[in-house]
């Protein structure tokens, strides 16, 4: 079998990409840079909203069209399979918690290696299908957490991935160990690589949030925070079942913010979500210019089936799109502050070459830093910014 892995969503699905690799591997696969290559074609699909599953079908057609054999995968196998169905060529279906039984992430190339912690959450959103593709939490063994990135780092590894749909909430089903614990148990490990944190809900994270801090203080973790707030109304926030408040959000950013002068903060809005007035949204827009986060994904709300949001009256598609071009615009504004970066020298770590040339670096603070030459992945260099183009920046090595 030669085949090709085409990954949708989340950094989750990435980690159980390389799980489904290293499976195929051990059943004599070879992994093929191009689905044109390929015999077999694995599909790690992604439902969260209604253009990622139309994508993801759209794909799926593709390679039947192509006569590729298929492996589908992840959460549409799971909540969706109606979809999947409908479609021949099919080899194998795989679900979250199947792909969870698998053997251990297959690292092909590259220092990047991505683990998942945990999976499901114990949340409640009212949007979201993914619970009902995840299920509730189950926390990865920590044993078995340590092994895997000691291994990663024995085999060069730089940057470690932590990842699940709600990372704070490790060990919350276990009750005899939070995330950090997980974090101060993975800074003992040798070796010279640094942790990226997934994204963790202000819901539970609150409640460690100055365990979690102190955790942070590692040379081996990169002060990266992805909290995702999803509006800045408390009715809003209500409706979906976040569980907090925007004040709760806040303190949570101030918290991190006081401890470490220099970070990256990473967040979420949804825009649109039913019952969402002008008023409401505008808070979203104050909330986001008062937090000014440095990266920030929106996202317009789109029904999920069987979810309790689904059955909600939906905003006309028209007032999402206008909402959603209005933040954008105020968040393109607040990367403005990124030119006074322009002239400072930072330490990095080569990680991965850019899709456009070039290699990608990371700060402590993960900042995506493009340098043109001079190192490869897997390189320490001291470099400086020389330009700002928003989302990310230029450097050079000195």
């Amino acid at each position: 079998m030669r085949f090709y892995i085409q990954t949708f969503g989340c950094t989750a699905n990435a980690g159980d990409s390389m799980r489904i690799a290293a499976s195929l591997r051990r059943r004599g696969g070879v992994w093929i840079d191009r689905w044109e290559d390929a015999d077999t074609v694995v599909v790690n699909t992604c439902t969260v909203t209604a253009r990622t599953e139309q994508n993801v079908l759209k794909f799926i057609r593709k390679m039947r069209d192509h006569g590729k054999q298929l492996i589908i995968a992840g959460c549409m196998v799971a909540v969706q399979p109606d979809l999947i169905e409908e479609n021949d060529g099919i080899l194998e279906t795989l679900t979250p918690s199947s792909i969870d039984a698998l053997p251990p992430p297959e690292i092909r190339n590259g220092v990047i290696g991505v683990l998942n912690i945990a999976q499901g959450c114990t949340g409640a959103c009212t949007y979201c299908i993914v619970k009902y593709a995840r299920g509730e939490l189950v926390s990865a063994e920590l044993d078995e957490i340590i092994s895997t990135i000691a291994h990663f780092s024995r085999m060069g590894l730089r940057e470690i991935r932590l990842t699940s749909q709600d990372c704070s909430a490790y060990g919350a089903d276990t009750g005899n160990i939070n995330l950090a614990d997980l974090l101060n148990a993975i800074s003992s490990i040798d070796g010279d690589f640094m942790v990226r944190v997934g994204m963790m809900n202000p819901e539970t994270l609150l409640p460690i949030l100055d365990d979690l801090i102190d955790a942070f203080r590692s040379d081996k973790i990169f002060r990266f925070v992805h909290v995702p707030v999803q509006s800045g109304s408390d009715p809003v926030l209500a409706t979906m079942g976040r569980g907090y408040t925007v004040a709760e959000f806040e303190r949570i950013v101030d918290a991190f913010r006081s401890a470490f002068s220099d970070m990256t903060l990473s967040t979420d809005f949804i825009v649109g979500f039913p019952g969402e007035s002008e008023e409401d949204f505008e808070q979203s827009v104050e909330l986001l210019k008062r937090v000014h986060p440095e990266k920030v994904n929106i996202t317009r709300f789109s029904p999920r089936p069987s979810t309790p949001a689904s059955r909600m009256e939906d905003l006309p598609a028209q007032i999402k799109k206008d909402r959603s071009r209005k933040l954008n615009k105020v968040y393109r504004e607040t990367l403005n502050r990124q030119q006074k970066l322009v002239g400072r020298v930072f330490d990095v770590i080569a990680t991965e070459r850019g899709a456009k040339g070039g290699v990608v670096t990371r700060d402590d603070a993960y900042r995506y830093i493009l340098l043109r030459e001079g190192v490869e992945p897997g390189m320490r260099a001291r470099v400086k910014v020389t330009e700002s183009r928003g989302v990310y920046l230029v450097g050079e090595v000195i």
